[in-house]
């Protein structure tokens, strides 16, 4: 190549680069020349290829306070949606370039008017999300406090210039903690407990938490609407000195090594402490920080034991949760002087001995706990005391102030892990099975319930007699002319318990495996009702039913008094389907869109047994005004369509009756397939 070839090719090179660079971002390339003789031409009929759609759209609107329809600034809006290749700017406020396929969704600050906007925008289906400091976040389409958003749906070349979206203030509460004294307690956890309905029922669940500062302060903000009550939990955990003594005391060979392990295990499991800041209280030794901090106890005990403690305080002074004083909180409210008083009371020992079915077991977690629990969604860190039992299964609790109780002793098998399968046979594929499957022990889950009665003087000569924990035995079938899913899918399947009221069980459940030939055990549970189910292998398969001991449960709860065998869960490959559409009328906000619910007829049954998902179904209409439900359970329903803003929000339970009375009756039987033409109705 002579030189003078070679300056041409690089002045080629380098207009043809200077071209392609400046070029706009997002231009499309100019037309490529007609294949040149002799090259290979395109295929005759290939489909050609479809330009992308034009990024021409935009977005403009406002962030305001859902009260006074203030501006609010520097708020963050988050867009999502189909082909959201956009480039953000903001009115006088920061816009955050966002460019790529894996790119996060493109995001604005509102200006000092609270203004925004979002440009370049495809054709497709978009959410705004929004958020800013000292309010709840919001979005789109929202019409009222924790209600549904909407989609905002753009054509080519559209421009949306009015869209508003609310964001509600947060609420707060504050107060101070006194002791008996008038002086501040440092450095105390304090828990807001807040009245939802939990699966249908009324309960209290723990909300956020804070501690008090130097000055005995707290205060807890982002919080939304409701009614509340704040509380101090106070516990004791008390273990043998023997036990600390094998815990410290060095080991060696493997026998020791493994009693060690088994002993912090059971200690872990149940949250005890080992190894932290305690002193001795006779035979015992009294932790100074538990699963909550330090312990609330009074000064040291005296020669003959007694411990002052500091009772578990729900606002302003009470000692159970039925006497406390319940604070109703509004949007954006702030409410200050929740002071709780701290009193120092006496408390009391209460001492006996575990047995299991071959005699006193040893190091065996025990937790008392205070009456009126069932009101809690949880009695996870409700425990007023908690201890294991010594070498010769004798446990004693300290501090523990008058009242009643119930001592719950529990124990659950570790899980054992499922090997791998073994490898396929050459030339076929493997289905691997989830990452960390376990199945359930065959060891059983130990555990008593027994009520005790403090009042003031000790209690001794408990005796805590082990049950051994019940199990469900059945097998999965399947009905239909589809062949059986494989041995490999079943075993990747689990059958899972629940506790039928909702309540968040206090150990972990492992759910049980199919075997290969379609049976299935549970793991060992304490007595109680509870729901039986199960994942599907998958379409054309769903679950038809679950029977045991003769009646239907797949949406009612087994009362296990004792081991069930035969259950029989049923997969059918013959599904039923209502499908239909909605005719939106001049009311209906098609910018936030409509859903169709399905309710079962007798819907106070339903909440009183749990609230099952199988029965409530919810289907979101198309743009074209098209919903369906498959896979429905036969039975009698109640289906109606209802804007999004209209739906169950969790909490009114009255809910249901209005829909009941303004939807339409349906029964659904094996097989139906059947269609429907609905109009918006409106159940406020």
């Amino acid at each position: 190549m002579t030189r003078l070839t070679a300056i041409r090719l690089v002045l080629i090179l380098t207009l043809a680069m200077t071209a392609a660079l400046a070029r706009p971002i997002g231009q499309q390339a100019p037309p490529r020349p007609a294949t040149p003789p002799g090259m290979p031409q395109p295929a005759q009929g290939a489909t050609p290829q479809q330009p992308p759609p034009r990024a021409t759209g935009l977005i403009m609107g406002r962030i305001v306070d859902a009260d006074s329809n203030q501006p609010i600034a520097g708020a963050l809006i988050l867009l999502a949606g189909r082909n959201p290749i956009s480039q953000p700017v903001a009115i006088g406020g920061r816009g955050i370039p966002v460019e790529g396929p894996q790119a996060p969704p493109p995001q604005v600050y509102t200006d000092g008017q609270g203004r925004f906007v979002f440009r370049d925008l495809t054709p497709g289906s978009y959410s705004l999300n929004a958020r800013a400091l000292g309010f709840l976040a919001g979005s789109y389409g929202q019409r009222r406090l924790n209600g549904p958003g909407g989609q905002l749906v753009l054509d080519e070349d559209a421009r949306k210039t009015d869209v508003v979206i609310k964001l509600w203030r947060q609420a707060s509460m504050s107060g101070a903690v006194r002791d008996e004294a008038g002086e501040p307690v440092v450095g105390v956890q304090i828990t807001l407990l807040r009245s939802m309905v939990v699966n249908g029922r009324r309960q209290l669940a723990p909300a956020q938490s804070a501690n008090t500062d130097d000055r005995g302060m707290y205060r807890i903000g982002g919080l939304s609407p409701g009614a509340y009550t704040v509380y101090i939990r106070s516990s004791t955990t008390s273990l043998p000195a023997t036990t600390v003594e094998e815990y410290e005391k060095p080991v060696s060979g493997q026998a020791a090594q493994t009693a060690r392990t088994a002993l912090m295990r059971d200690l872990s499991m149940a949250g005890l402490p080992v190894g932290g800041p305690g002193i001795q209280v006779g035979d015992q030794q009294l932790q100074l920080q538990n699963q909550f901090g330090r312990a609330l106890v009074g000064p040291l005990p005296g020669a003959d034991s007694r411990l002052l403690v500091y009772p578990t305080t729900y606002y302003p002074s009470a000692t159970t949760a039925s006497q406390a004083m319940w604070v109703t909180l509004a949007t954006g409210e702030e409410k200050t002087a929740l002071d709780l008083q701290l009193k120092l009371l006496p408390s009391y020992r209460v001492s006996g001995v575990v047995q299991g079915p071959d005699g006193p077991v040893a190091n065996f977690p025990l937790k008392l706990q205070p009456g009126g629990l069932e009101e809690f969604a949880s009695d996870f860190g409700s425990e007023t005391a908690s201890t294991v039992s010594d070498a010769f299964g004798q446990f004693t609790f300290l501090g523990v102030p008058t009242g009643p109780y119930t001592l719950n002793a529990l124990r659950v098998p570790r899980p054992v892990p499922v090997p791998p399968p073994p490898p396929p046979p050459p030339g076929t594929s493997m289905v691997m099975p989830p990452p960390m499957m376990q199945t359930p022990s065959a060891d059983p889950t130990l555990w008593a319930r027994v009520p005790v009665s403090v009042g003031e003087t000790d209690v001794s000569g408990v005796s805590v007699l082990l049950s051994v924990g019940l199990r469900v035995r059945g097998r999965v079938e399947f009905q239909g002319g589809t062949p059986r899913p494989p041995a490999e899918r079943l075993q990747q399947l689990t059958v899972n318990l629940s506790a039928a009221d909702g309540r968040s069980m206090n150990f972990p459940l492992t759910p049980a495996r199919i075997a290969p030939d379609g049976t299935f055990t549970t793991m060992s549970v304490p007595r109680g009702k509870y729901f039986l189910s199960m994942g599907g292998p998958g379409s054309p398969w769903w679950m038809r039913s679950i029977h045991v001991g003769g009646r239907e449960a797949i949406d009612a709860p087994i009362d296990l008094q004792s081991d069930v065998s035969g259950a029989v869960i049923t997969f059918t490959d013959q599904p039923n389907e209502i499908s239909g559409t909605v005719q939106r009328t001049g009311s209906t906000p098609d910018d936030l869109g409509t859903v169709v619910v399905l309710v079962p007829t007798d819907y106070q049954r339903w909440i009183d047994e749990g609230t099952t998902p199988r029965r409530m179904r919810t289907s979101t209409v198309s743009t074209a005004g098209i919903f369906t439900f498959r896979n429905l359970l036969p039975g009698d329903y109640v289906i109606a369509a209802l804007p999004m803003d209209m739906t169950f929000d969790g909490q009114d339970m009255q809910w249901f009756a209005r829909v009941v009375r303004a939807g339409t009756r349906v029964t659904v039987a094996d097989g139906d397939k059947r269609s429907m033409s609905l109009t918006v109705s409106q159940v406020r």
